[in-house]
């Protein structure tokens, strides 16, 4: 493999790492974690356009690396959030992820490359799909990123949107009962008609 070096950059004030269909962009990071940023961010695409069997998908993804959440939220919010939110969109094909080095109190190292993995993901979906249920989280599903098995609650759709509070739990238990019970063919369903869920899998129960 090329000396990760040979790709280093400054842009915008920020190191730049660059490989096919990917930038990284950071301020302190080593090499060995720069290189697990890329690949998570393989894993995150691959994985979804396996599943979804997308073809001649070339977008390039943009990594923005903060050093610490505080940096992020500030960037971001202008303020400090709470400690678990670690990263978010940045426009339409990136994401802005606090460094998997300072991590903060919530998460750890691996748990940020799972973040990045899973933003990957959703937006290669978004890019794929309109308006993607908030309630649907197939990307944790497809990335194998949520390992309970059993929940104490019995999520429903219509009391998460009534609440308008999405639990990543709930969302990611009703997605995988889709899934497992009637098939990825059903999500992709969904997927291509977001506001006819009900309809749709009203019509598989009936079966």
């Amino acid at each position: 493999m090329a000396k990760i070096n040979e790709f280093w950059g400054n842009i915008m004030d920020k190191k730049l790492y660059s490989s096919k269909n990917m930038k990284i962009y950071y301020n302190e990071l080593d090499e060995k974690t720069i290189l697990d940023i890329e690949k998570s961010v393989l894993e995150g695409k691959n994985k979804t356009l396996e599943y979804f069997e997308i073809q001649g998908y070339d977008k390039e993804i943009i990594i923005d690396v903060f050093d610490s959440i505080e940096e992020l939220h500030l960037d971001v919010f202008g303020e400090k959030k709470e400690e678990w939110l670690v990263s978010c969109e940045n426009g339409e094909y990136g994401i802005k992820v606090v460094s998997p080095l300072n991590p903060g109190n919530v998460h750890n190292y691996k748990v940020i490359l799972e973040v990045i993995s899973k933003s990957v993901a959703d937006i290669i979906l978004k890019n794929n799909f309109k308006d993607v249920p908030k309630w649907l989280d197939i990307t944790t599903y497809i990335n194998g990123l949520n390992t309970e098995t059993k929940t104490n609650s019995k999520p429903s759709i219509i009391k998460l949107k009534e609440e308008g509070y999405f639990n990543f739990s709930d969302c990611y238990f009703i997605t995988r009962y889709i899934v497992e019970t009637f098939g990825k063919e059903t999500i992709i369903k969904i997927l291509k008609n977001p506001t006819k869920y009900n309809e749709i899998l009203k019509l598989q129960i009936r079966k």
